[in-house]
């Protein structure tokens, strides 16, 4: 008769081979991975966006800014160069605006941080939301980061 742990883990064994989580592990790994190479194209950090949208998320945003935001941020176009040239400019919403475009709670972030852009220099509104950042983990904010990235925070919002 097997011991409980041979049991266990045969039978972990035996449902690993049922169910198919390798698989979706690497594709949430993939998709994840993916989602942070496109952050980084663009300028951004994908940990200070998790930051940020951790602070900003939670605000609830007017219905109809929200409409009006989305139809000015999604709409992309194309053009190219020369009539004879297949180089073209690619003008549209990046990683993060996409993100925003599917989830609420990045959208609140991104509307707030584009008012705050607006009317904040980013160099100054990066260093003040470092010191509110720390503030926050010193305070033990559930979830606040201890070492808030001026550098990343200023590409973020930049991008």
């Amino acid at each position: 008769m097997p011991f409980p742990t041979q049991l266990s883990l045969s039978l972990s064994i035996e449902l690993a081979k049922v169910f198919p989580v390798r698989e979706a592990l690497t594709t949430g790994v993939e998709q994840l991975a993916n989602l942070v190479r496109a952050l980084k194209k663009n300028g951004s950090d994908f940990l200070v966006e998790e930051d940020l949208a951790d602070i900003f998320g939670r605000g609830k945003i007017e219905p109809s800014l929200e409409k009006d935001f989305r139809d000015v941020v999604k709409t992309g176009s194309f053009q190219s160069l020369d009539a004879n040239s297949t180089i073209a400019l690619d003008a549209g919403p990046g990683a993060t605006l996409c993100r925003a475009l599917k989830e609420r709670f990045y959208m609140s972030c991104v509307i707030q941080l584009s008012f705050l852009v607006w009317m904040h220099h980013e160099t100054t509104l990066a260093a003040m939301l470092v010191e509110n950042m720390l503030a926050r983990y010193e305070s033990q904010v559930k979830g606040a980061t201890p070492d808030p990235d001026y550098d990343g925070i200023l590409k973020t919002l930049q991008a």
